[in-house]
C-alpha cells in the first residue's frame, strides 16, 4: 500500500465553509470601499474646515474639486460652505457603491442561490410589482438626494454642524443607494421567471 503524503490535498479534512459567490464578494468589497471613501471625505473636509477657521487660503485641489460642481449642488442647503462642498464631492461616490452592496446582499444568498423573495415572483402581480419598483426606486433615490441638498431632514442634522456632517452626511448616499438597488433586484426577479 502506498501512503498518501501528509501534504496531499486528499489528506486534508474538507472545509465546512463554502466560498462566497461573486455578487457577495463584490458587495463586501463595495462596502469596504465605501468606508474608505467616508474616511477620506472626513479627513479632507476636516482639513478644509481648519483652513476656514484659521483664515488661510484654500489649496488648489479644493478649487479643483469645487470646479466639478457636484459638491456645490449637493450642499447648496448646508451652512458649512466649502467644507460641505468638498465632503459631498467625495462621499457621493458611496451612492453607486450602495447600489452594489444592496444588490449583492438583497438578491443572492452567500452560496450564489437567489433569495426566496426574488425567485418566488412568479405570478403577474409579482412581475408587475417588479417592473414598478425597477422604475420607481431609482427615480425616488435621485429625487431624494437632489431635494435634500445638504440640508437637515427629519432627525438627520448635517447642515450647520461639522461633526454631524462627518458622522451623518454619508448616510443618505449609502442608504438611498441600497434602496435604489431594489430596482436591479426586481429586474433580476423578472429574469428569474424565464428559468
Amino acid at each position: 500500500m502506498i501512503n498518501t503524503p501528509r501534504w496531499h490535498p486528499a489528506a486534508r479534512p474538507p472545509h465546512g465553509k463554502k466560498p462566497l459567490c461573486g455578487p457577495h464578494k463584490i458587495a463586501w468589497v463595495a462596502l469596504g470601499l465605501a468606508l474608505l471613501l467616508i474616511a477620506a471625505a472626513s479627513v479632507a473636509a476636516w482639513h478644509v474646515w481648519s483652513l476656514q477657521q484659521s483664515g488661510q487660503p484654500m489649496p488648489a485641489w479644493v478649487e479643483w474639486m469645487r470646479g466639478l460642481g457636484l459638491g456645490d449642488r449637493l450642499s447648496r442647503r448646508s451652512g458649512l460652505g466649502v467644507m460641505a462642498s468638498v465632503y459631498y464631492t467625495i462621499v457621493v461616490l458611496t451612492f453607486p457603491l450602495g447600489i452594489a452592496v444592496g444588490y449583492g446582499f438583497l438578491t443572492f444568498q452567500p452560496d450564489g442561490a437567489l433569495r426566496a423573495w426574488v425567485s418566488q415572483q412568479r405570478d403577474w402581480k409579482g412581475v408587475l410589482a417588479c417592473w414598478f419598483c425597477a422604475v420607481f426606486f431609482p427615480l425616488l433615490g435621485a429625487a431624494f438626494l437632489s431635494a435634500a441638498g445638504g440640508g437637515n431632514f427629519r432627525k438627520l442634522k448635517v447642515a450647520g454642524d461639522p461633526m454631524a456632517l462627518l458622522v451623518n452626511g454619508w448616510l443618505p448616499f449609502l442608504l438611498i443607494g441600497a434602496v435604489v438597488a431594489l430596482g436591479p433586484c426586481m429586474l433580476r426577479a423578472i429574469g428569474a421567471q424565464k428559468h
